[in-house]
């Protein structure tokens, strides 16, 4: 007798067990869709076939009922049956089933022509409130550009204010009356240096040197301040500074 290996027992009850566990399994994978076909099919088929047979069983039923009444019996003549026997216990005139159908026919017309009614209504709202939006658009549209032309407008006047007292030169101001005329004087016998010690002013600071012109000095310079072009001030140019510059808006 061969001696009892223990690793072999282990691997055999190891391998019986994972058959069982794989047989458990594969019978889990059958049963639970078994399971919720049959929930499925007590749910969805089983109670429209009970309807229908019910259906069916009440059909024949009525059928029957009514086998002795000559030529088939439709549902306008049960209803004009059951029609017939309210009036008659209300004491209201019975219609027959003729009246009965053009009364249907006339009640489905009424209701197709008020939903008609209905419709052309809302189509008319419709259109009207897209023509008041069209007319608010283009309102605000002429406000737009009737603001950006007046903005247009004013930007090339203020750009041209700018080019005429940059780059053009100003008119120069004249005085109203004119100067009288200087008559020539002979010269002082004294020099420059001993008007300048004694404190007389020179000839050409007086203004004697210009009186065959008819003007001083002083208008000469006032004359050129005048006509110069007016030019931004300058912080290294110490001549300009202070001086109303021409791009001031």
């Amino acid at each position: 007798m061969a001696p009892f290996n223990t690793h072999e027992h282990k691997a055999l009850a190891a391998r019986d067990d994972g058959d069982a566990g794989m047989k458990f399994y594969e019978a889990l994978v059958i049963i639970v869709p078994s399971i919720i076909a049959l929930f499925l099919v007590c749910v969805l088929i089983v109670p429209p076939a009970q309807d229908w047979v019910r259906r069916r069983r009440e059909r024949r039923q009525f059928d029957a009922t009514f086998e002795h009444q000559p030529g088939a019996v439709e549902l306008d003549t049960v209803d004009h049956w059951l029609r017939t026997a309210h009036n008659a216990s209300t004491n209201a005139p019975t219609l027959s089933i003729e009246q009965l159908q053009e009364r249907r026919r006339q009640e489905q017309l009424r209701e197709r022509r008020r939903q008609e009614q209905l419709r052309e209504r809302r189509r008319q709202e419709l259109r009207q409130w897209a023509h008041e939006q069209e007319e608010h658009r283009r309102r605000e549209f002429k406000k737009w550009a009737h603001r950006t032309r007046l903005h247009h407008a004013r930007r090339e006047q203020l750009q041209q204010e700018h080019r005429r007292r940059m780059f053009e030169p100003q008119p120069v101001r004249r005085r109203q009356e004119p100067l009288p005329a200087l008559q020539p004087s002979s010269p002082s016998p004294t020099t420059s240096s001993e008007s300048s010690r004694s404190g007389t002013a020179s000839p050409r600071r007086s203004g004697k040197s210009f009186a065959a012109h008819g003007r001083t000095y002083a208008d000469f310079a006032e004359h050129d301040a005048q006509s110069l072009p007016e030019f931004p001030a300058r912080v290294k140019d110490k001549g300009t500074v202070g001086r109303r510059h021409s791009f001031d808006f």
